[in-house]
C-alpha cells in the first residue's frame, strides 16, 4: 500500500511523475548519503530522502508513531510558520505492508547554500561570522521557546543561504514538555552538543559560548 501526502494545488505533471516512479528517480539522481537507514539524492532541483526500516521488528517498534518522512514534512511546516528558515517540504511518500511501515520518503526543495562548518573553517570576516553566529542564536532562542528540541544539532545541519540560515535534518525534532525542568535539561544537551561542533575551532566555540551566555541573561 503506498500513501502519498502532497500540496494538490499547482502540482505539475512531472512532479506527479516523480511521485509515482520515485525509485527511478533516486537510481537516476546523484546519491549525496547512502547508509542503512537513510539514503540522500538529489534529483533535478529536489532533494529526496527515503528512510529505510532496518527489518520487521524495527518496523514493528515504530508502528504507533508517525514516520520519520511524516515527522520532517511536520516539522518543516512548523519551522516555517515560526519564520525559521527551512527547505520547503514537498511531498511525503509511504510505503506499507498492512500497518507496518516499509519504506518512506521526503521530498524538499534543493537550496544552494555552505554548511555553516564549512563557513566557519574558510572564514576571515569578523563581522560577518558574528552576524551569521547572532541568527544562530536567534533560532536556538525561538525553538526554546515554542519548547521544541532539534535533537541533531551538527554545524552541517545548519545552511548558509544568503542572509539567511536554514535549518535541517528534522525527523528528530520533537515538541518538548512544558515542566520547566525538562525543557531546561533539553536545551542544555542541545547547546551542549553545538558547542562540541567546534572543538577543533577554539575562536569559533568561544564566540557561540559567549553570545549563548548573553542569551541567557
Amino acid at each position: 500500500m503506498q500513501k502519498i501526502i502532497y500540496p494538490h494545488k499547482n502540482c505539475t505533471d512531472e512532479f506527479k511523475h516523480i511521485l509515482h516512479n520515485i525509485e527511478d528517480y533516486i537510481n537516476q539522481g546523484g546519491i549525496l548519503k547512502n547508509d542503512i537507514s537513510t539514503t540522500i539524492v538529489k534529483s533535478q532541483n529536489i532533494i529526496i530522502k527515503r528512510f529505510n526500516y532496518k527489518n520487521f521488528w524495527s518496523s514493528l517498534i515504530h508502528i504507533f508513531q508517525p514516520s520519520r518522512a511524516a515527522r520532517c514534512w511536520e516539522n518543516a511546516h512548523r519551522l516555517l510558520s515560526l519564520n525559521i528558515k527551512t527547505p520547503k517540504p514537498l511531498a511525503v511518500i509511504e510505503k506499507k505492508f498492512w500497518c507496518l511501515h516499509n519504506t518512506t520518503y521526503y521530498l524538499m526543495e534543493y537550496i544552494e547554500g555552505t554548511p555553516l562548518d564549512a563557513y566557519f573553517a574558510a572564514s576571515h570576516d569578523q563581522k560577518e561570522e558574528s552576524y551569521y553566529a547572532k541568527k544562530i542564536i536567534e533560532i536556538f532562542a525561538l525553538l526554546k521557546k515554542q519548547h521544541i528540541r532539534h535533537r541533531d544539532v551538527k554545524a552541517d545541519n545548519f545552511f548558509i543561504v544568503g542572509e539567511n540560515i536554514f535549518l535541517l535534518d528534522l525527523d528528530n525534532m520533537k515538541k518538548l514538555s512544558r515542566i520547566k525542568y525538562f525543557l531546561t535539561r533539553a536545551w542544555m544537551k542541545d547547546k551542549k552538543r553545538f558547542i562540541k561542533n567546534w572543538n577543533e575551532n577554539p575562536k569559533t566555540q568561544k564566540l557561540f559560548a559567549n553570545l549563548f551566555e548573553q542569551e541567557e541573561k
